[in-house]
């Protein structure tokens, strides 16, 4: 790579000029043609991680120097990452040195981004985000990565399938352990929001309640509505009830096939739909982005109480029956679950 100096050298000569400026003789010779290496390769993604040798005496250093000649350049540096010792400490020595840098040279690189990784997880974050913020710090971003591919407390997903109902008759499995209990029936979800947008319980009911609702009332309106009292039911303590009136009520299920008949139809309208969304090969219509979920599933988060997201005792989001699905269950519970005799 050429730099854009008067003299028009290149990347490596610049920046073996520019250890000289910064009085870096010292620093790791090593590393500092593994940063050239790297910005060679990656002239505009070049963020170096600075920690091999020692932080702030070599590889501090050696990335400002490669930086200031990618700069000449045309191509602007990312910054760096930190992978150990004291990060508040660090990245605060580290923004100093970029402002003092930038002074000297008069360049715009003060505001490099500060990385910082080290096997961190949920709980390392929140003791970091806690101590870094009492002590001040200079960190723009968490590099997360063992962490992120493999869940410490649940290294592995167990999946069991449980049968709910056969022939839309509701079943259940009965079990000493409450939390292996099933809840019978198909069912539909919905959330009740109440001031603010704010998501508070989510309701399960039977399917049979919906469609005997609507059978009665002609379909003149739905079997939840907002302004409308809603009681919700504990599925399994029978004092915990409560009585909602939601502003918005949202279907968190939606149901696409129902029977053989509509099974065909929606099979002809997917193949009509992807014969006009798909041509010579070329996708036209595209779902929607990793960003677009990424903001949604943000969104959702954002709505939900400060208390629900807390990382110490955080308060449990609520589940809750209708008094239907409730009453179904009961009598499936007293149904199936032997009775001892004593004498």
């Amino acid at each position: 790579m050429q730099t854009h100096s008067k003299d028009d050298k290149n990347l490596k000569t610049r920046a073996i000029e520019y250890r000289q400026l910064l009085n870096g003789e010292n620093t790791n010779e090593g590393e500092l043609a593994a940063f050239i290496a790297y910005a060679n390769a990656f002239p505009k993604n070049f963020l170096a991680l600075i920690d091999t040798y020692n932080t702030l005496e070599s590889g501090l250093v050696n990335f400002m120097c490669v930086a200031l000649a990618l700069h000449e350049a045309n191509c602007p540096p990312i910054g760096i990452r930190l992978d150990s010792g004291d990060l508040s400490y660090l990245s605060k020595k580290c923004r100093q040195y970029f402002q003092d840098v930038s002074k000297q040279f008069q360049v715009p690189l003060a505001d490099l981004t500060i990385v910082a990784s080290n096997d961190i997880n949920e709980e390392i974050l929140y003791s970091l985000k806690v101590s870094l913020n009492q002590q001040g710090h200079e960190i723009d971003a968490f590099g997360i990565g063992t962490n992120l591919v493999t869940c410490q407390k649940q290294p592995a997903l167990g999946c069991v399938y449980k049968l709910v109902a056969i022939e839309g008759s509701p079943r259940i499995k009965i079990s000493e352990d409450i939390s292996k209990m099933t809840i019978p029936g198909t069912k539909s979800i919905y959330r009740l929001y109440i001031r603010n947008n704010e998501p508070l319980v989510d309701l399960l009911v039977l399917d049979e309640e919906i469609e005997d609702s609507i059978t009665e009332k002609k379909k003149s309106r739905s079997y939840l509505e907002p302004k409308q009292v809603v009681r919700c039911y504990h599925p399994y303590n029978d004092l915990r009830r409560v009585d909602v009136v939601p502003d918005r009520i949202e279907a968190l299920l939606v149901k696409v096939l129902f029977s053989i008949t509509l099974l065909i139809f929606f099979t002809l309208v997917f193949l009509i739909l992807w014969f006009f969304q798909v041509w010579d090969g070329k996708l036209v219509a595209k779902p929607p982005s990793l960003k677009e979920n990424r903001e949604y599933c943000m969104e959702r988060v954002r709505m939900l109480r400060g208390d629900y997201k807390r990382v110490v005792n955080p308060t449990p989001y609520k589940v809750s029956l209708s008094k239907k699905l409730k009453d179904t269950m009961k009598d499936l519970i007293e149904k199936e679950t032997p009775v001892r005799t004593i004498q």
